[in-house]
């Protein structure tokens, strides 16, 4: 919605810029800027990212902890 938004009020300000003689300022340009960067994050945004599979470097913690204690309880990593 307020991408849209941004997008009619970009527009209007160039066209009473076309027709009045007003060069587009520094302001003009940093908020196209800003605008087609929402447009990027927000595309981006809904992208589905597939999970990601377990690393070698946990399947082979796991595998010590297995063949150490011969059950299979979750490897902690990082500090508790």
């Amino acid at each position: 919605m307020f991408l849209f938004a941004g997008s009619i009020i970009m527009l209007g300000w160039a066209l009473i810029s076309m027709l009045f003689g007003f060069q587009p300022t520094f302001l003009f340009g940093a908020c196209g800027a800003a605008l087609m960067s929402g447009y990027i994050i927000y595309d981006t945004h809904k992208v589905p990212i597939p999970p990601l599979p377990p690393s070698p470097f946990l399947l082979l913690l796991r595998c010590v902890q297995w063949l150490r204690t011969g059950s299979d309880a979750p490897v902690r990593t990082g500090a508790s």
